[in-house]
């Protein structure tokens, strides 16, 4: 084993695992299983996520609460098969903030007083007197 690959394999020791192994490894609360599934996924699930909603910090925070929500359920969610769960995590979350900021919207929208329609009629009146005079 070169170095390089020595360096890696202490890194990532769950590199070689397939999911139904890594799954397991984070129900027992393992943190390096979680760092591989990180790994493994996040990136896929930022391009979804960026793909519908068109920003970037928004799709970085839409991944980021999925993770979060995967380790704080690890010991209590029954995962069959990884990419799905986590691509359907995204999904629903990804409607959640929309749902969020189409009522958010829709406050400001009804909260904003309405324009008042300016009124020159005293104007028009002192005007009026101005040329009748």
């Amino acid at each position: 084993m070169s170095r390089s690959s020595a360096a890696s394999a202490a890194r990532r020791p769950y590199q070689g695992h397939d999911d139904a192994a890594l799954t397991q490894a984070l129900a027992r609360g393992d943190e390096l299983a979680f760092r591989e599934i990180y790994e493994r996924h996040w990136y896929a699930l930022f391009q979804a996520a960026r793909h519908k909603l068109g920003s970037q910090e928004t799709a970085e925070e839409v991944v980021q609460e999925v993770f979060t929500s995967l380790w704080q359920k690890r010991a209590e969610s029954t995962i069959a098969h990884l990419p799905s769960y986590l691509h359907t995590a995204v999904k629903f979350r990804i409607i959640d903030f929309l749902r969020t900021e189409y009522h958010r919207r829709h406050y400001l929208t009804i909260g904003r007083p309405p324009e008042a329609e300016l009124d020159f009629s005293t104007e028009e009146a002192v005007a009026a007197n101005d040329l009748t005079a």
